[in-house]
């Protein structure tokens, strides 16, 4: 219930800092971090998709220790959401969180350079394979 109260405030605030961003011109590339881009049908709304992945069991530590919420908790959470191998089907990218913090940090910053370089080749949005997010919806 709570979600589906917060969810178009949240959502309406960021399509207006995304607005500001691309109508200010500063930016070459604009980020959202945002979990759950699929379950609340957003994807259209952005140009690429990146889904970072990891282990089961790494997940489950991160969250227990950033919520603080049991692994029964964890675990209906994580059955509400759309399966990350359907995520990873949807994506345009995939990075792999599973070799610690300095492995994910190169593989950002792999994956910034990629995009700034396809930026600079198209100079116009960046529709790599929304294809297959078109199959989702379908």
């Amino acid at each position: 219930l709570l979600n589906r109260i917060i969810q178009p405030v949240m959502v309406g605030k960021i399509i207006d800092k995304i607005k500001q961003a691309r109508e200010s011109r500063q930016y070459q590339l604009i980020f959202v971090d945002a979990a759950l881009i699929f379950e609340a049908n957003l994807e259209k709304m952005f140009d690429s998709i990146i889904v970072v992945t990891s282990k089961m069991s790494d997940r489950i530590e991160r969250i227990k220790k950033r919520d603080g919420i049991t692994n029964k908790e964890i675990m209906d959470r994580i059955r509400k959401q759309i399966p990350i191998e359907d995520k990873v089907k949807w994506a345009d990218f995939v990075i792999k969180n599973e070799d610690g913090i300095g492995n994910l940090k190169n593989n950002a910053r792999t994956m910034y350079k990629k995009l700034i370089e396809n930026n600079r080749e198209s100079k116009t949005s960046l529709k790599m394979n929304s294809q297959k997010r078109m199959k989702r919806n379908a």
